[in-house]
């Protein structure tokens, strides 16, 4: 099965709550990013904008990718504090932080307009 858990559970299930809540926090921000590009591609002054289809068209894609990551790096944490290994990436963190800078740059574009 894929998301067995093998191993102990974990000392404090605090742990596991607090995983629970980083992953809910993950969904959050995709739905967040997916409300921007729905909000920035029907603004009627931007709507045949090309950076606003383009910066709308990366939140679409940022908002698509982060929910299966949220999956895996939960599952790959979950495991990890049942065999008493360390956790966390921080790849999911910086793909996220170079798509709010990318988005923020043409948003100075948008915003000069």
């Amino acid at each position: 099965m894929p998301f067995d858990r093998p191993g102990k559970e974990p000392l404090d299930y605090r742990f596991s709550f607090a995983n629970e809540r980083t992953f809910l926090a993950w969904i959050r921000t995709a739905l967040a990013l997916l409300a921007g590009a729905v909000a920035l591609a029907r603004l009627p002054d931007l709507r045949h904008d090309r950076v606003a289809r383009i910066t709308s068209r990366l939140l679409v894609v940022a908002a698509g990718c982060i929910p299966p990551g949220a999956l895996w790096r939960w599952h790959r944490n979950e495991r990890a504090m049942r065999a008493k290994r360390g956790v966390a990436s921080i790849l999911p963190v910086a793909l996220l932080a170079a798509v709010i800078v990318v988005v923020a740059l043409l948003g100075i574009d948008l915003i000069s307009k």
